[in-house]
């Protein structure tokens, strides 16, 4: 009789046992259609003599989000046999009722699988604009090549090679698209070059400078090589071993003097020293390379010091011999050639990455290449026209690229 009461319980409008949920089924509960078997003995008198069972024909399915208003329909039918005819009734009834989910899940989702993250390569340095692209061939030369640099109008370029082991080197000529157009063999009557390390030319083209290390000692040529003046310090002391060699607007010269840890600027004969740039921010240590850029009117100095083996990779610069800025280039860095845009980017020949690097004028690294790169000491670098163009020592050639 339980179960019995149980069904009159509900058609009063309470709670069904699984009732329990605030959320709507999401298969709707089936007809319940219990079957008693009672035999009363009269009408009137009706007793059923046993307890209806109910058998439900659906699942409900519930979803704990929010409450919802269940609405059902439970139909039995009782059949009686006895004196009076055999009869059979229905009773239909429906409930509304507003049910509540108090359910707490109890199931932790726990991951039978542990990932193994792959190794992923995470570049040191990632570059604003791309690296420099190879294009055009290779200049082939006979000796290494060393610095470079090419008249305004970009119509010829002077290479500076220096053969090694005590062999002369030379000035050795292109046009702009590496066609050999002479070469230059001594520093004026019958004398070899030494060891050519640095070349610049005037803003006018009319005077070439060139810088020899092992002749300590900065010469002078015209256009077609013909030997001018020559100098080989600042009067007091001598250079020693001196490597870069670059001229500002006004036609000043500015050496670096490696072994003295120093840069000297000089009028344009050699004549008389301007200025002594020994210390920017920290005392130069091997400067290498010299480089005049000129922004917005600036004229600025950039001096590239250090190699590999010092420990002191900077670029300084300076606009007077007291107003110094630098920045750390890559580690590694072994600078031997450097160059400034108008814009006041900085293009290095970098020897001991193997690469150019260029930077812009805070000292912020844009990109640096070729990668994967085929140069392998590169020396020095210029910017011909639209293009890159780089001396690598120990390729013999001369390598373009675009920026």
């Amino acid at each position: 009789m339980n179960k019995f009461f149980l069904i009159l319980t509900c058609v009063l409008g309470m709670s069904l046992p699984w009732a329990c949920s605030k959320s709507t089924p999401t298969t709707p509960i089936g007809t319940d259609t219990p079957t008693p078997s009672a035999t009363p003995t009269n009408w009137a008198a009706y007793t059923p003599t046993n307890t209806p069972t109910v058998t439900s024909t659906g699942t409900p399915t519930f979803t704990a989000t929010s409450t919802a208003t269940v609405t059902f329909t439970l139909t039995f039918t009782s059949t009686s046999t006895g004196t009076i005819p055999t009869s059979t009734f229905t009773f239909t009834f429906t409930s509304t009722n507003t049910l509540t989910d108090t359910a707490t899940s109890t199931n932790t989702n726990t991951p039978t699988n542990t990932a193994t993250p792959t190794f992923t390569f995470t570049p040191i340095n990632t570059f604003s604009t791309p690296p420099p692209t190879p294009t055009g061939i290779t200049w082939n030369v006979p000796y290494p090549p060393n610095g470079l640099t090419a008249n305004s109008v970009g119509t010829t370029v002077y290479v500076a090679e220096g053969a090694g082991s005590g062999l002369p080197g030379v000035i050795q000529l292109f046009s702009s698209a590496g066609a050999s157009l002479g070469m230059w063999t001594t520093i004026g009557g019958g004398v070899p070059f030494g060891q050519p390390n640095g070349v610049a030319i005037n803003a006018a083209g009319t005077t070439i400078y060139v810088v020899d290390t092992e002749k300590n000692a900065v010469f002078s040529f015209d256009p077609n090589g013909n030997a001018g003046v020559s100098w080989a310090g600042d009067g007091t002391t001598n250079f020693a071993q001196p490597e870069g060699i670059a001229v500002d607007p006004a036609g000043n010269v500015y050496v670096a003097d490696t072994g003295n840890d120093r840069v000297l600027e000089f009028n344009s004969d050699g004549s008389s020293t301007i200025n002594t740039w020994s210390a920017g921010l920290t005392p130069f240590t091997l400067p290498s390379a010299v480089a005049i850029g000129v922004n917005a009117g600036v004229t600025s100095l950039y001096v590239a010091e250090g190699g590999t083996d010092t420990g002191s990779q900077f670029i300084q610069v300076a606009t007077t011999p007291t107003s110094w800025s630098n920045f750390a280039t890559l580690y590694g860095s072994d600078i031997y050639g450097i160059t400034v845009d108008t814009s006041g980017n900085i293009y290095l020949a970098d020897s001991g990455k193997s690469q150019v690097e260029i930077y812009d004028s805070s000292g912020s690294l844009l990109t640096a290449g070729p990668i994967p790169s085929n140069l392998l000491s590169p020396d020095g670098v210029i910017l011909l026209g639209g293009v890159i163009l780089v001396s690598d020592y120990a390729q013999n050639g001369l390598f373009s690229f675009t920026p």
